[in-house]
């Protein structure tokens, strides 16, 4: 049974499992699980709150953030940051929009190879 800071779906060896920092929030997703969409943020915001150029993210589905026991943070009016309490990791980010929320890619103790091929292509380096 996950505790209150614990997200957990139905359990396998292949999970995905996304944690913060110190451990105290997990997140443990269905292999089976794809992302809607993937993308890059490099805003003044982003770039403040994570210490790097840019955060990288991952569209999955909003019932993922349901009692997540996590902290938020409305940095503007566009969206609304989670993150844990204790650490202040950044967790995601929170559009609003109906089923979706954007989980930093960071916070994923393995991404999923199938995650990054629809996006991703070895051979193109007209784009890089």
């Amino acid at each position: 049974m996950p505790t209150n800071n614990e997200v957990a779906m139905e359990s396998s060896e292949h999970d995905i499992h996304a944690k913060c920092l110190c451990g105290a929030f997990s997140l443990t997703l269905p292999a089976s699980t794809m992302p809607g969409q993937m993308s890059v943020c490099h805003c003044s915001m982003c770039r403040r709150s994570s210490g790097a150029p840019f955060v990288a993210f991952v569209a999955l589905p909003r019932q993922t953030a349901l009692r997540t026991g996590l902290s938020t943070y409305a940095a503007s009016k566009s969206a609304t940051r989670g993150f844990c309490g204790s650490c202040g990791s950044f967790m995601y980010m929170d559009y609003g929009e109906p089923t979706t929320i954007w989980w930093t890619l960071g916070c994923f103790q393995q991404v999923p190879q199938a995650w990054l091929r629809p996006f991703y292509s070895e051979t193109n380096t007209q784009n890089c």
